[in-house]
């Protein structure tokens, strides 16, 4: 019969999923897993350590500069002299005489007053460094909540497909009574055709099940960067937190939410940049010194190597102000305040949409609570009615079209807990990721 070949491909697709699994997987394993592996957290934390190695005195400019600089020089010319008759020296010429020069020196060369503008860039620096620590950790953050999420997704579906099994189990069970009433001509041909109508419904239901397990387990071996076909069990045992106060998750989030640190961490930068610009009105003192050698050689008359050798020590103190510069610092001010003010608007909306957020989310929290404790009572009743259907059934006093309803309300009430649950589940880690604990 073509449900048992539907029955048999069902229960392979079930062993693969299930039994060949090689490890029981959890959600701390999991998360460590893709925060090791992850290639966005890896480049984070990257930019993480150029940030901080960039956070440097001497980066910006408040060590001396030493410079050393040296040179050659090697000349070939000609050399022709005529002398006089009174002179001691007989005329002289030399083509292609040598001769050159070396140089060499050491300059030093220090900011003494620039109106603090390179320590104000160390500090935009220090908070650039904790801006990209805390954009790391919001990737993390992100990366962790979407393993949450796959993690969750795979236990309600094994759930789901357990639903399922069970459902076609009985269903398989109701075929082999109708063929044994059959049999004894207790019941005719049509009752068992309409079994095995069910039985294929319900052996699609489960292969449909089964291959969006396995699409979640692949989605989920994705964010752990592993072979995506790497087996695995999970644990779909699910422990709520005491019940989350809403007053508590404001106070903390507006205190500990990242996406709201990185705004305010906006209004310190761009007061830094106020101070930066400001630093334009100031004069700009810088100390120098220095020395350097030069040595000579020339071809001399008659046929004789002269070498000068000059040594120079050199000190120097500038002063450098703009005393008009077309109204550029002006402007570059007048940004710099506007930014600010920007940047504190920026980070009141923040903490508004945050707000919103978790109201939301607090709702859907509540409401999922709510529906699973619901569902979870309504369980004991269909058990019950299911069970009393059954019976009733296997004795003749229903008859399969009222025994399928029974059949579905359970395995609907069953199906309709798991999604309560995981939902409550998500949506309470949701609101621990606002609140910035997570």
């Amino acid at each position: 019969m073509n449900y048992k070949f539907i029955y048999w491909l069902v229960f392979l697709l079930g062993c693969s999923v299930f039994m060949n699994a090689q490890e029981v997987l959890t959600l701390e394993e999991a998360t460590r897993l893709a925060l090791e592996n992850n290639y966005a957290v890896k480049i984070a934390k990257n930019d993480v350590v150029v940030a901080e190695n960039q956070v440097d005195k001497g980066f910006v400019g408040r060590l001396p500069r030493v410079d050393l600089t040296a040179g050659a020089r090697y000349d070939f010319g000609s050399v022709y002299a005529v002398t006089t008759k009174e002179s001691l020296f007989p005329n002289y010429s030399q083509p292609f005489a040598p001769s050159g020069s070396i140089n060499g020196g050491v300059n030093i060369s220090y900011t003494l007053f620039d109106g603090k503008a390179a320590m104000t860039t160390y500090a935009s620096l220090r908070e650039m460094s904790k801006l990209s620590q805390q954009q790391s950790d919001l990737t993390s953050e992100g990366l962790v909540i979407q393993v949450i999420n796959a993690y969750y997704s795979v236990a309600q579906l094994r759930e789901n497909m357990t639903v399922f099994e069970e459902l076609l189990q009985i269903t398989q069970e109701r075929i082999a009574r109708a063929k044994v009433k059959f049999e004894y001509a207790a019941t005719n041909k049509l009752e068992i055709l309409n079994a095995e109508v069910d039985l294929n419904a319900d052996s699609v239901n489960l292969v449909n099940a089964a291959l969006n397990l396995g699409r979640a387990k692949r989605n989920l071996n994705r964010l752990m960067n592993r072979a995506v076909d790497t087996a695995f069990d999970i644990d779909p045992t699910v422990d709520f937190l005491p019940l989350l106060n809403l007053e508590e998750l404001e106070n903390k989030a507006v205190a500990n939410n990242r996406q709201v640190g990185l705004s305010k961490q906006g209004i310190e930068l761009s007061l830094l940049d106020l101070r930066s610009a400001e630093a334009a009105n100031h004069p700009t003192v810088t100390l120098g010194g220095g020395y350097s050698v030069v040595a000579n050689r020339n071809a001399n008359i008659p046929q004789n190597i002269a070498v000068g050798v000059n040594g120079t020590l050199s000190t120097s103190l500038n002063l450098n102000y703009a005393i008009f510069d077309g109204g550029r610092r002006k402007i570059q001010q007048q940004n710099a305040k506007i930014a600010i003010e920007n940047s504190e608007l920026t980070y009141q909306t923040a903490i508004e949409d945050l707000k919103l957020d978790i109201q939301n989310a607090y709702a859907d929290y509540e409401n999922a609570l709510y529906l699973l404790q619901i569902e979870q009572n309504n369980l004991v009743i269909a058990k019950k009615n299911f069970e009393r259907s059954r019976e009733a059934f296997n004795i003749g006093q229903i008859n399969a079209t009222d025994f399928r309803q029974a059949q579905f309300n359970l395995a609907n009430l069953q199906t309709r807990i798991v999604n309560a649950r995981y939902t409550a589940k998500i949506a309470e880690m949701e609101l621990v990721r606002l609140s910035g604990d997570l």
